[in-house]
């Protein structure tokens, strides 16, 4: 039965070799209480983590007060078992419990996020309306961006 917790300073060298992260920054935003990090086990293994930022970069989202997910990861020996979507409903579901009424998520328009693209979808996220972003910063029309992970469409769903 996997098990989410929230991370703690003991779970650091277990994430630094499962992903590479700013995982120093992101410690030091959950304690100032600007994001949560959760970490899934599953048989006493580490399986993934996400995070959930109460301070998003993205500007819809901060002028709404909207909760971001974000850095969903799954380690690959763990996937297929529906590990990212216990991650997802529990953000949400925490989202809730502090008052939000929306929370928001991104996701790549790279091919490599075709399967992540669908299960937003699917959970009932739609499309902010306002075009991808690079870096959570709306693109320009005519320019060119690096197709990479931050080049994404920003997504919300109500809670």
């Amino acid at each position: 039965m996997p098990e989410i917790t929230l991370a703690t300073r003991k779970n650091y060298d277990f994430l630094t070799n499962l992903q590479t992260n700013d995982w120093e920054d992101i410690f030091a935003s959950m304690e100032r209480g600007e994001r949560d990090l959760y970490i899934i086990s599953q048989s006493g293994q580490i399986c993934g983590y996400v995070t959930l930022n109460y301070a998003p970069k993205y500007a819809l989202y901060k002028r709404l007060g909207i909760p971001e997910i974000q850095d969903l990861y799954i380690a690959p020996e763990c996937r297929r078992q529906g590990l990212a979507d216990k991650l997802i409903t529990h953000c949400e579901n925490t989202a809730k419990k502090r008052g939000a009424d929306q929370i928001g998520i991104s996701v790549s328009v790279s091919p490599e996020f075709a399967i992540a693209q669908r299960i937003y979808i699917a959970r009932g996220y739609n499309v902010d309306g306002n075009g991808v972003t690079y870096d959570r910063i709306p693109v320009e029309h005519g320019k060119s961006y690096k197709v990479d992970d931050d080049l994404c469409l920003m997504l919300i769903k109500d809670l």
